[in-house]
């Protein structure tokens, strides 16, 4: 994902240290906090993909957040539902969610039902955060002048 976002033209940015050190309270040793943040499966299945996601939005230097996610097996994602949710409906900066695998219909569906995208394919979700990069830039200089 971090080649595709940078082939896309976004910037993947080193993380602050308090961010960083928010994250790396969960993570076994194998895990890094790093942009790209690599938690692993086993810290997704202590605290859930929202939880991750939201402590790397609340970075000051992260404009947006894309989620990998396996969607082949729902038991993470519905697991996780309420968070998903709430976290879609708080979320002030935009979250977008990759699938690695084929999702199963029922992970689409939670997904849809919180209100997130869903991509299939890596370089379509970085070209996707691109262009809601580009907008919100083009918005700035139109409400500026």
């Amino acid at each position: 994902m971090a080649d595709a976002a940078a082939a896309a033209g976004l910037d993947v940015p080193l993380l602050d240290a308090e961010t960083r050190a928010k994250i790396d309270v969960y993570l076994p040793p194998y895990g890094t906090s790093q942009n790209p943040i690599d938690v692993t499966a086993q810290a997704i299945h202590e605290r859930g993909y929202a939880e991750f996601a939201r402590l790397a939005a609340e970075s000051p230097l992260v404009d947006g957040v894309i989620l990998v996610v396996t969607g082949r097996h729902p038991r993470f994602l519905l697991e996780d539902r309420e968070g998903l949710i709430a976290l879609a409906r708080e979320a002030r900066k935009p979250i977008l969610m990759w699938s690695y695998t084929r999702p199963a219909a029922v992970c689409m569906d939670l997904l849809s039902e919180a209100g997130y995208p869903l991509f299939t394919n890596v370089h379509n979700c970085a070209r996707a955060m691109r262009a809601m990069s580009d907008y919100r830039a083009a918005r700035e200089r139109f409400l500026s002048a």
